[in-house]
């Protein structure tokens, strides 16, 4: 923990440079600019990594690297999503939720270790856009990821299965081949494609299961019968671009074609891959983004939308809903203040931060209606604050005021 506490050190003292730790896994390094984190790369799986976070992401960017990076002391990745970004392949909010995803699992394999072998500090001058700095991890964001993967670690290392890394692909030894079919109530049915040596533990969690402790209870009583076993994945080839520069799409075995997140891209989409997605036309119903845990509040909220004639997009986990935002760009969007893992007043601000949110409507809906919890919303860069649960009537004409204003 002191080697992840020297990271955090190197940016609050606003170096330039890169930290290199080695581990029982291997050499992970941490790249920083300004006090920020660029970039975090593990000396394994990099490519798998990366691939994972991107799918996650923005699941039709077809990418490539381009060969002269190799000799570039950055890594290719944040010279790719550089240049996504400049080409508008990705946004920086897209960008931002790939290098956090990414330091997550590496701090995870890295905390995982237990052991840190050696440390060093290089101290160098990175060159980097603006706009890349716009959606590198300040130190803020970076301790919150670090304190969020050492309460996961401690979840997965104090269970049956603490000692699989993630990174570890489960499968069936041949003598005990999964089920096919089988019963839609087993929870195992589910998972069955992910467990046969293709998929790492990491892409189960992300996709199929819900929490670490959900994951160790299924898999432990497999594991301790001898029916499931643990094995190494090989690191996915690294896709160059041509001499033609003609791109080549990452090669994934047939045998992996399910190594995907269950999240697909909006039908709406330009069929370009890597392109951003087409904004909706403007025949269409408006679409209202309602950010929200609450099942009920949900079903609630998209009877009366849909009953106004607008079109709806449910977000119940914000973090992982993002993506979605910059994907289908709605036309005015629902916020709920208590939201798991996440403050609603930081997720405004943060909207309010991103470009492509800049000048969308946002409207708190809260129980918490005083005149303090009204002006934290505005400082926030809310809209409009409207006490839950709301009344139908009310809510449309709110929505349809501030629709007006921005058509």
């Amino acid at each position: 923990m002191e080697h992840i506490s020297n990271l955090l050190d190197q940016l609050e003292q606003l170096n330039d440079g890169e930290l290199r730790l080695t581990s029982k896994s291997g050499q992970w390094r941490f790249y920083v600019l300004d006090g920020q984190l660029l970039y975090a790369s593990g000396q394994a799986l990099a490519v798998r990594r990366f691939h994972r976070a991107a799918y996650y992401h923005r699941a039709n960017w077809k990418w490539s690297v381009d060969p002269a990076w190799s000799e570039d002391k950055q890594t290719w990745e944040v010279l790719l999503l550089e240049r996504a970004i400049a080409h508008s392949q990705l946004s920086p909010v897209q960008v931002k939720l790939i290098l956090r995803m990414v330091l997550g699992e590496c701090l995870f394999e890295l905390l995982h270790d237990g052991t840190v072998t050696a440390s060093e500090w290089l101290p160098y001058h990175l060159e980097t856009s603006s706009t890349y700095r716009s959606a590198a991890l300040s130190l803020l964001e970076v301790k919150r990821i670090v304190g969020k993967t050492e309460r996961l670690v401690k979840t997965w290392t104090e269970g049956a299965l603490g000692y699989i890394h993630l990174s570890s692909a489960p499968i069936f030894p041949a003598e005990h081949p999964p089920a096919e079919g089988g019963d839609s109530s087993d929870p195992l049915a589910a998972i069955g494609p992910y467990l046969q040596g293709h998929h790492s533990l990491w892409d189960l969690f992300l996709n199929q299961v819900p929490s670490l402790d959900r994951l160790a209870s299924l898999l432990w009583p497999l594991a301790k019968t001898g029916k499931l076993k643990f094995k190494s994945l090989l690191d996915l080839p690294l896709p160059v671009a041509s001499e033609s520069n003609q791109a080549r799409a990452i090669s994934i075995p047939a045998s992996q074609e399910n190594d995907q997140p269950r999240h697909t891209p909006a039908t709406a989409q330009s069929s370009t891959p890597g392109a951003e997605p087409t904004v909706q036309a403007s025949s269409q119903p408006a679409l209202i983004a309602c950010i929200d845990d609450s099942p009920v509040l949900t079903l609630a909220l998209k009877k009366i939308l849909t009953s106004a004639g607008y079109r709806t997009l449910s977000i119940p986990e914000p973090m992982r809903g993002f993506s979605k935002l910059i994907e289908h760009r709605p036309n005015l969007i629902l916020l709920d203040l208590m939201l798991p893992n996440a403050d609603g007043y930081s997720i405004c601000k943060f909207l309010r931060e991103t470009p492509a949110f800049a000048k969308t409507p946002i409207i708190i809906l809260t129980g918490q209606d005083t005149n303090l919890d009204r002006m934290r919303a505005r400082l926030a860069g809310a809209t409009e604050f409207l006490a839950k649960p709301p009344q139908a009537e009310a809510l449309v004409e709110m929505i349809d005021r501030h629709l007006k204003k921005v058509a």
